[in-house]
């Protein structure tokens, strides 16, 4: 009689074993749909799947310091404060971005404070909650060398990638000078150079990287743009610009997205969307003055998708020293904002 009990007791036992173990199962496989949403995941095609992914962007602040005769003091500039202001309150209470990049020339660069101004901007752009990003333009070193501008941005290579919502995003440096037998040096306050150069090293790095990145889809950010103008040649805005185009539609680079001339423009050339952004301030003084966007402290917010590529920006045509005016928005449309438009937005001349 107490072996049936003992029987029936471990009947009961690997009953409850089994139930308990059914739900566990259970449990964890409808929880593992949530869980998913926030890994990466491989389709049998190894093609990485993204989700939409929110940019914060601006290019060329241009940020410089006036000294206050009275009090000595050096206070950053409004044509530079107030766009940063209105930046972080927008990023952190409205657009939310999975991450913010600054596209280079954050500083003027044409005085001995470049290094101190180049800081306080840094305080303002700090301030957003999204992850920040930085790249490297011509004007950060017309003020100091790179080595000084790695230590204030806290990197070790001017160049560099992460990855965020599925997406390979590639930071890349043009601020490099070609010199013969196919070397390189780094631009500086005593070597200036406006026109955009990969250098041989950096190259090789690139092009492994974009071997290695089949499954993702990838965005460039580099300061100087690759596109032709009408206006000038190639070799006045990126030196190998051609050869680049050509690497990125080899290997399905989604967008790049670029500033450094001060326009805004769009140009798609064999599969990969180019954008390239107006600053803070400064004008482009070859276009007519419906274009030129002075002191409107320009922003943008990128949207990228499996299907699409929007970019809304920003600007205050009524900004100054002494108002916060509001700002107001457009869409960088494709079929309005051609890369190749010069004829139509130039000044004429004559």
């Amino acid at each position: 009689m107490k072996k049936m009990k003992k029987i029936h007791k471990n009947i009961i036992l690997m009953t409850i074993l089994i139930v308990a173990g059914v739900l566990i199962f259970m449990f964890l496989k409808i929880n593992n749909k949530d869980l998913n949403k926030n890994i990466l995941i491989k389709e049998e095609n190894n093609q990485t799947q993204t989700s939409l992914l929110k940019i914060g962007f601006i290019t060329d602040a241009h940020c410089y310091a006036n000294l206050n005769k009275d009090t000595g003091e050096w206070k950053l500039n409004w044509r530079c404060e107030k766009p940063l202001e209105a930046f972080v309150d927008r990023m952190n209470n409205i657009f939310n971005p999975d991450f913010v990049i600054e596209n280079g020339d954050f500083i003027d660069g044409k005085d001995d404070r470049s290094q101190e101004t180049f800081v306080e901007a840094l305080n303002f752009y700090n301030q957003v909650k999204a992850p920040k990003y930085h790249v490297l333009g011509n004007h950060e070193t017309r003020g100091f060398i790179k080595k000084t501008w790695l230590d204030l941005v806290g990197y070790e290579k001017p160049y560099y990638y992460f990855d965020m919502n599925g997406y390979r995003i590639i930071v890349l440096d043009g601020n490099n000078k070609p010199a013969e037998e196919g070397e390189s040096f780094n631009t500086s306050p005593e070597n200036e150079f406006y026109p955009g150069f990969i250098d041989p090293v950096q190259m090789i790095w690139l092009e492994n990287l974009l071997l290695e990145s089949k499954e993702y889809q990838k965005v460039v950010f580099v300061h100087q743009p690759l596109i032709i103008e009408e206006k000038k040649t190639q070799d006045e805005l990126f030196i190998g610009g051609m050869e680049l185009r050509d690497l990125f539609s080899k290997n399905k680079v989604r967008a790049v997205f670029s500033g450094h001339t001060e326009r805004f423009c769009y140009l798609n050339e064999n599969g990969v969307d180019y954008y390239v952004s107006q600053g803070f301030w400064k004008a482009n003084r070859g276009l007519k003055k419906e274009y030129q966007f002075k002191d409107d402290g320009v922003f943008s917010e990128i949207l990228i998708d499996n299907d699409d590529v929007n970019v809304v920006s920003y600007y205050n045509p009524e900004m100054n020293s002494k108002s916060d005016s509001e700002y107001q928005s457009f869409e960088l449309v494709p079929e309005e904002m051609s890369c190749l438009d010069g004829k139509k937005i130039a000044e004429d001349d004559d």
